[in-house]
Order: structure tokens, then sequence, then C-alpha cells
């Protein structure tokens, strides 16, 4: 009898240190001071070195706190707020994989999205800045974090403020500022964001001192940033007041605060500096303005960089057009074997992941809790071994049967260690993926943008007609390329996880169309939708409006000639799942072409018609994410009708 209980002691004090050794020690008293520390970095501006940051991860990393995850967040905002975008990257995608590995602080995570948002404000992708900044504000409300929740109000008024919905915008920031009372970097932002609402506003005075207001934290926090930001917002101030030498003094001003270091929107402060020097008329000051401008034009879009060129070739004679001619040629040449390379790798990386996801989703959907499961699964073992070893002492009849048991037992251990490192492996092939994802975004843009502009400099240029029609081509196959590249960039970044909340359907269709509200009046659309009668959804509101969005401009593009576009949405609850359609008066397709429409790249009609042939693969994606069908009824010339189905739990 002293054998059984030596046997289940034994076995009960290994199952006590399994515990122990599962657990983080983030409760241990040095790695809360390392908590407080790094929050001290983000919120209250302490002097860190990025060496000196790099030294306290390491520490962190040696002592195994759990704010390991944050150290990467910091990492990721020394570089942002360096203006080295890539480098930011990079560590906010290791943070998000620790804390998915981790289970961390939810505050983390915050972090985390608010910073990935910040970097797709400057990159100008504001729907996926929306979707990270409501990932951020939905837990900060949800914590009830202060700190967390001036932050997170704040970048939701810059981001309405980007879409120009400045009662929303002025909403938000003032929410901001009304939980802040010190004087900080949160502060200072909103403060200024609210100074460039009330410059759309046209209410130039109260902007004027709201910027003062502005200058003065920036001043206090000694943040020569903040004041380089805060100056181009000045000039254009003064640029609706017509007073061009007051709008060049603030920009040098500005510029003299970063001691002329302009990495964060240098494109538009050169512009801005060339629009008030064209005014005053000095063309030879404006041609180097514009130039600058040209050679920083990671934050110009292709409109403002054809804009440059074309103004440049107004005031230059015809040697120095030949030597930007010649510019744009080499870079063709540079970049020309790269795009189609770069597009098909990033094409053949989408297809093998999927395949491998495929293949993982059983083994990767009983892993994605990580360590807590995998303890789990040792716990269970050792109860198995528990009984085992009762049954033993009880019949030693069976005593080779329980060590054929035990055998199998560490083999099952062996094995799920290697699932466990196939999975490890699968989720940084992911992350990889992401991270090229967003270079190829933009690298892949930027030499599209300026095959686009110089084009249309020669287009003007070159009086030959059969010229004029091929780089007519070239221009508009460039900006083909760069809608294909964002349509892919969407296709692919698309998160395997869902968002899923309580969804008001009607408010959905209406976000919808308020985002299509030029799309519709230019087509004259007619959108029929009963809202008497709404109906309630469990969704990721953010995907399911990429859906709506998806069907509505398909069927504005494919409408007939001579026809106004009529669209009928209707939704309702069946069987306990809800189901939604959209049907629309266009053109239609044939029987044969039904089972095609919803593949990669399938374009069924005439190729004069926008479009890129991934928008309905897109949906199809969203909708299997929902555990979901997409199908669709269609006659040729008669209109097609799109039924989404999906569960309402």
């Amino acid at each position: 009898m002293k054998e059984l209980f030596l046997i289940i002691f034994l076995s009960l004090s290994f199952l006590a240190s399994l515990f122990a050794s599962a657990e983080l020690n983030d409760d241990s008293p040095i790695c809360s001071r390392y908590e407080v520390l790094l929050d001290s970095i983000l919120f209250y501006e302490i002097p860190f070195s990025h060496e000196e940051t790099y030294d306290l991860y390491d520490k962190i990393k040696e002592e195994g706190c759990e704010c390991r995850t944050h150290a990467y967040n910091i990492l990721g905002f020394l570089h942002y707020d360096s203006s080295n975008l890539d480098e930011a990257k990079k560590y906010l995608l290791k943070g998000e994989k620790t804390f998915i590995a981790q289970k961390s602080k939810e505050k983390y995570y915050v972090y985390n999205q608010t910073l990935a948002g910040l970097i797709f404000i400057i990159e100008k992708n504001y729907e996926s800045a929306l979707y990270h900044f409501q990932k951020a504000l939905d837990i900060a409300e949800k914590i009830n974090d202060k700190n967390l929740l001036i932050v997170t109000n704040q970048n939701m008024g810059l981001l309405k403020l980007e879409l120009n919905e400045l009662d929303q915008a002025q909403n938000f920031l003032e929410k901001s500022l009304s939980l802040n009372h010190a004087v900080n970097k949160p502060k200072a932002y909103a403060s200024q964001n609210q100074a460039r609402v009330l410059l759309r506003m046209n209410k130039l005075d109260e902007a004027l001192e709201q910027i003062n207001k502005t200058k003065i934290i920036w001043r206090e926090l000694h943040h020569s940033k903040g004041l380089y930001l805060i100056s181009m917002i000045e000039a254009k101030v003064y640029f609706k007041k017509k007073q061009y030498e007051k709008a060049l003094k603030v920009i040098h001003e500005g510029r003299e605060a970063v001691n002329g270091e302009m990495k964060l929107l240098a494109g538009e402060n050169y512009m801005l500096e060339a629009k008030a020097l064209s005014v005053l008329g000095q063309e030879e000051n404006e041609f180097k303005a514009l130039q600058n401008a040209l050679l920083n034009n990671e934050d110009l879009d292709i409109a403002a960089t054809e804009k440059a060129i074309n103004r440049i070739a107004q005031i230059t004679d015809d040697k120095e057009q030949a030597q930007i001619i010649d510019t744009w040629l080499k870079m063709i040449k540079k970049y020309d074997g790269e795009l189609i390379n770069n597009t098909e790798l990033s094409i053949t990386k989408n297809r093998v992941l999927d395949n491998e996801i495929e293949k993982k989703n059983i083994i990767e959907s009983n892993y994605l809790d990580g360590k807590r499961v995998i303890r789990n699964q040792y716990i269970s073992i050792l109860a198995l071994i528990v009984l085992i070893s009762i049954l033993a002492y009880l019949l030693h009849t069976v005593r080779k049967q329980k060590i054929k048991i035990q055998n199998l037992n560490q083999d099952l251990i062996t094995s799920q260690n290697q699932i466990e490192q196939q999975i490890d492996k699968l989720k940084e092939r992911n992350n990889a993926l992401k991270q090229f994802a967003y270079v190829a975004s933009h690298d892949l843009k930027s030499p599209l943008g300026n095959i686009a502009a110089f084009s249309g400099l020669l287009e003007k240029k070159i009086e030959d007609e059969q010229s004029k029609k091929y780089l007519g081509f070239i221009k508009k196959s460039a900006k083909d390329m760069t809608l294909m590249i964002s349509d892919l960039l969407e296709h692919s970044t698309i998160e395997q996880q869902l968002n899923l909340e309580k969804t008001n359907f009607t408010e959905l269709v209406e976000t919808t169309i308020q985002r299509l509200t030029n799309d519709i009046k230019q087509s004259e659309t007619t959108i029929v939708y009963d809202n008497k009668s709404p109906h309630t959804v469990f969704c990721d509101k953010i995907k399911l409006t990429t859906v709506l969005q998806n069907l509505i401009s398909n069927a504005i593009n494919y409408s007939k000639k001579d026809t106004h576009p009529i669209i009928e949405i209707k939704s309702s609850i069946e069987n306990g799942g809800f189901r939604f359609s959209v049907t629309d008066n266009g053109i239609g397709m044939k029987k044969e072409d039904v089972g095609k429409i919803f593949n990669m790249f399938s374009r069924l009609h005439d190729k004069k018609v926008s479009g890129t042939g991934i928008g309905l693969a897109t949906c199809k994606k969203i909708i299997e994410l929902h555990q979901g069908q997409i199908s669709v009824n269609s006659e040729h010339m008669k209109g097609s009708t799109f039924v989404i189905e999906i569960p309402n739990n």
C-alpha cells in the first residue's frame, strides 16, 4: 500500500511542477518595473536611445517577463518616431506574434494595433487604419484604461479627419482632450489635429489659436518633430488667408526645428514651399523646391507627383526637360523586371501559403492557444500515467500492457512537439508574407506612380499621334497595375481570425452606401432597401462591409448602357442563420460562366470595364471565413442576384 501512495505522491508533485512552469513570471517585482519603464517611454517621453531600448529588451527576455510583447511595441514605436516605417512594421509583427503565443495583457495589443494604424495613415491606407484603430478602441473601452482611451480616441479623430468626416473627428478629439489633463504627446497631437479640423471647416482664426496652444505644448516637451508638423498646418492657414510670405516663413521655421532632417511628409512640405514661391514669382527657388519634392515623394500620390513634373516642365528649358526624361527612362529599366518578378512571387507565395494553411487547418485550430493547450495535454497524459500506475499495482498481470501504453504516450509527446514546431514555422512564414505584402505595396506603387506621371509628361510634349497612343497605353497600364496591387494586397492580407460582434445590418448598409456616394451619384444609381425592419447579425463588421461594397460596385460597373442601375438589397433570418441578397438590373452573365465568377482574376466581360477580377474572390474568402456560402443567379442581359448565407451566432 505504501508503494501505491508513493506513486500517487510523485505523480501529483510532477503535476504541480507543470502548473508552476507553465505560468509566466510577469508578477515579479523586476518585471513590473520593466513594464512601468516601457509605459513611461511610450506616454511620457522619457529620453531613451535605440541602443538603450534594445538592451532593455534583452533583459526582459532573459527574465522571461510577459512584457516582452510590449518591448517589441516600443521598438516599433521608436522606429516609427524616426520615420523608419519598414523597421517599425517588422517589430510590430513580432509583437503581434508574441502576444498571440503568450496570451499577454490586452493593453499590449492595444499599443500594437494603434501603432499599426498610424503607419497605415501615413501610407494613406485608411480602410486598414480604421480596422486597427477600431480594434484598439474596443479593447481600451473593454478594460477601461484611461491612458489607452486618450490615445485611441485621439487616433480615431485623426483618421476621421483624413476621411473628411469632420464632426466625428471633432467628437473623438474632444473626448481625448477631456480625459487628458497632463502635458504630453497625446494631448499635443489631439490639439494639433483639432487645428486641422478647424482649418478644414475654414475657421481660420480659431485654427490659429489652436495652433499656438499646440506650439506651447511641443516647446514644453522639446519635441522638434511636433513643431515641424504644426508649422505645415499653420502654413496652410496662411495660404487660405493669402498671406504667402507668412506661409513661407513658418515652413522654414518648421524645418529649422528639425535642423532640416525631414523624413516624415517631406514631399508635402516641399510642395507647400513651391506653391508659395510660385505665387511670389520666385521661379528659380520654386524649381528647387519641386525637385526636392520629387526626390522625397514617398508621401505624394500620383496626382501630386504628376503636378510637380508638369510644373517643372513649364519653368525649365528643353535641356533640363531631357535630363528629367532620361531619369525616368533609367527608373523604368531599374524597375521593369522587378515589378513582374515581385508580383509573380507574391502570387506564388500566397498560393503556397493557402495550400499549407488548408492542410494544417485542423491542427492549427487545436493548438491556437499555444502553451495553455500543450500544458493541458501534459496534464491529461500525467493523469493517464497515474491511473496506469494504480492499475499496475492492483493487477500485476497487465504490467506488459502498461509498458506499451507508456511508450505510446512518449511517442505522442514527441509527435506533439513536432506538430508545434510545424505550426511555429507556418506562423513565421505567414508573418514573413505579411511583411512582404507591406513592403511590396509601397515599393511597387512608387515606381508605377512615376511611370504614369512621366508618361503624362511625354504625352504632352510629343506631337506624333501614334506615340501619344502608345504612351496612353503605358499610363493606363501603370494605373491598372496600381489598382491590381492594392486588390491583391487586400486579398492576401485578409486575417484568418474574425472579430465577431452584434451588428445592425441596416447601419452596415448605410455605411457602405455612404462610402460609395460619388459612384452612386455619377451613375444615377437607385438603391432599394427596406430599413423599417432591421435585422441583427453576428459578423466581422469591417469584412462584411467589404463584401457589400464589392457587390454594389460591381452592380454599378456592369450596368447596361442607357439604363440607370437599380440595386435591391434584402435581408432575412432563416433557420437561425442570416441571409441577404444584392440584385441588379445589369448585363448579367451566361449560364456557362456562372461557375467561374468567384475565381481569382476572372473577367467575363469587356476589359474596358474597370476592375481587376479579384473583388468576388475576396468576397468568397470572407464569407467562407464566416463559415457561410455565397452564390449567384444570373441571366444574360437581365441582371444578377448574389445570395449570402452565414450562421447567426
